[in-house]
């Protein structure tokens, strides 16, 4: 899980940068909401919709990143779960 938990800051770092370079999302104003708001409404409170819509892309990206990793993992534990009931079956 070290690969996507370093990937997607590095991904959404990069298209955030280039969203404002290039004048599709305004520069940030001075507002700070607190850490704990959640991540599309404190878009909004950044930049308003626009700020907003793109938390929401960056969420899904993010999600779409860490995906297969996900799916890695579930069939690892999977696997050791049917290794775990195949060698108790044997005690029993």
């Amino acid at each position: 899980m070290v690969v996507p938990f370093v990937i997607t800051p590095v991904c959404v770092a990069m298209l955030l940068y280039a969203a404002i370079a290039t004048g599709i999302l305004a520069p940030m104003g001075g507002v700070m909401p607190p850490w704990t708001m959640p991540a599309v409404l404190s878009g909004f409170l950044i930049g308003g919709l626009p700020y907003a819509a793109a938390q929401a892309i960056f969420l899904a990206m993010g999600a779409v990143i860490y995906f297969p990793f996900f799916k890695k993992a579930d069939a690892m534990a999977y696997a050791d779960e049917l290794a775990a009931e195949q060698g108790h079956g044997v005690d029993a």
